[in-house]
């Protein structure tokens, strides 16, 4: 299913989480997630942002934002799901 819904749309617009932990975004070394923004860019959060070239600022701010992103469209999927007739 990952795969799927991964390789689907448009390549330029593709905004793809790996929650891998199925467990939210944590944002830190205990449970790395991945963002895939578009067709090239790749946002690994994993509690080092040196290791990304980041200050922890930035990467706090980006953490943030995939997060925000990530709990709005999850929470689309929820009400959608909730829909009359959703199997």
């Amino acid at each position: 299913m990952y795969l799927a819904l991964q390789q689907s749309g448009t390549p330029d617009s593709r905004l793809f989480f790996l929650d891998l932990g199925y467990d939210w975004l944590h944002g830190s070394s205990d449970a790395v997630d991945v963002l895939y923004e578009g067709a090239t860019q790749q946002i690994l959060f994993d509690g080092q942002p040196g290791k990304h070239k980041l200050t922890k600022k930035a990467y706090d701010a980006e953490f943030a934002t995939a997060e925000a992103t990530y709990s709005r469209l999850l929470s689309v999927l929820i009400n959608q799901l909730k829909q009359p007739g959703t199997p």
